[in-house]
């Protein structure tokens, strides 16, 4: 199923974060992966989750290979925090053409890399599209993938480190788009 930009698909962060009406954006429709109820665990926003669904919000599982797709895609770019709903989040956006609202700046670089039109609510959002990687606080090993929790040369704590940036996104759009 695809349909049109003007179709929202709903990110944690939102519900979380925007405090402003969301049932406004039914008129335009509205998707909600189950990953996201499952999220919100507490009031108000649950209630308010559950009045968006009960006022029509449409609850949708993203199909499989559009979550292969988001997590290869996570993968590269170095995303590898990004929660399992951040993932289904970004992969029904995907599959169904949407316009995915979310404040989650790793949600919102992974989405442009995609070519997933975004929107922000509450803040500015991401300038740039960044490939990210870690560095050891202690020697100074950047690594493009975690080799796990601790750096594998002296043992000393990880951080995330940007490793390149892709180009400044085209900021006088309304949606955030690839190209």
């Amino acid at each position: 199923m695809t349909l049109s930009p003007s179709v929202y698909v709903l990110d944690t962060s939102v519900i979380l974060t925007y405090s402003g009406a969301l049932g406004a954006l039914l008129k335009e429709g509205v998707a909600i992966p189950p990953s996201v109820l499952d999220e919100v665990q507490f009031e108000p926003q649950r209630s308010r989750l559950r009045e968006l669904v009960e006022a029509g919000a449409e609850v949708i599982p993203p199909a499989e290979e559009a979550i292969k797709k988001v997590r290869e895609t996570a993968r590269a770019a170095g995303e590898h925090q990004m929660s399992e709903a951040d993932i289904k989040v970004v992969a029904l956006a995907l599959q169904l053409g949407a316009t995915l609202l979310t404040e989650d700046y790793s949600v919102q670089n992974v989405a442009q890399l995609l070519g997933v039109p975004w929107r922000c609510l509450t803040t500015r959002g991401i300038r740039k599209v960044y490939i990210w990687g870690v560095k050891c606080v202690d020697c100074g090993r950047v690594f493009e993938k975690p080799p796990g929790e601790v750096c594998s040369i002296c043992g000393g704590r990880l951080r995330r480190w940007r490793l390149k940036a892709k180009g400044k996104l085209n900021f006088n759009k309304e949606l955030h788009q690839s190209g």
